[in-house]
């Protein structure tokens, strides 16, 4: 399974020096894709999902709002796939609501073009998922909360990451799947 996953990786050309940690992405720059140019590259990208099968790892809607009440002028763009719709367009309303400049671009563009947007954003802010390691390989900084998985065993690692541990997570646990766990409610 893992070999599987590090061919996936062939998509992005990654280059690897020896450790999975000095990995990092050169992506195409001829790729052309109906984005919106009116935001330019001063916007952060929210990804707040996980597959389907990590629902338990997802960034709980309460801190995207006390995010929005720090930084209201920011302008953000949520990520994610067909399977992260429900909780983008959550997002989406909520942030609409408090007067947030956000565009819902989930399920909207695929792998190596939603890439491109992480790319060319000021930072990310998520929950442990790919999306949060693929900014990771491009040198974004990342906002990444973590619950029942830790980031000693699966990153993002740098500098410019700032990761947020949940405070009462008695389930921690580098491949931790009790779907039940709550941990992602208490920073």
């Amino acid at each position: 399974k893992v070999l599987i996953n590090l061919e996936a990786l062939n998509i992005f050309k990654i280059k690897e020096n020896s450790y999975v940690l000095d990995m990092s992405i050169d992506l195409p720059n001829d790729i052309n894709f109906n984005f919106p140019s009116k935001f330019g590259s001063d916007y952060c990208c929210i990804h707040p999902g996980s597959n389907e099968n990590d629902k338990f790892k997802r960034i709980n809607k309460k801190y995207l709002v006390e995010i929005f009440k720090f930084i209201p002028d920011k302008t953000f763009i949520i990520t994610g796939t067909e399977k992260e719709k429900q909780i983008a367009n959550d997002i989406y309303k909520i942030a609409k609501n408090m007067g947030i400049n956000i565009y819902n671009a989930c399920s909207k563009y695929n792998l190596i073009e939603t890439s491109i947007i992480i790319k060319n954003s000021k930072f990310i802010i998520g929950g442990d998922s790919g999306m949060l390691h693929v900014a990771n390989s491009l040198d974004i900084p990342t906002l990444a909360f973590f619950g029942p998985t830790s980031f000693d065993y699966t990153g993002p690692y740098g500098n410019s990451n700032y990761l947020l541990n949940s405070i009462n997570c008695n389930c921690n646990h580098p491949f931790y799947r009790d779907t039940e766990c709550n941990c992602m409610e208490d920073f």
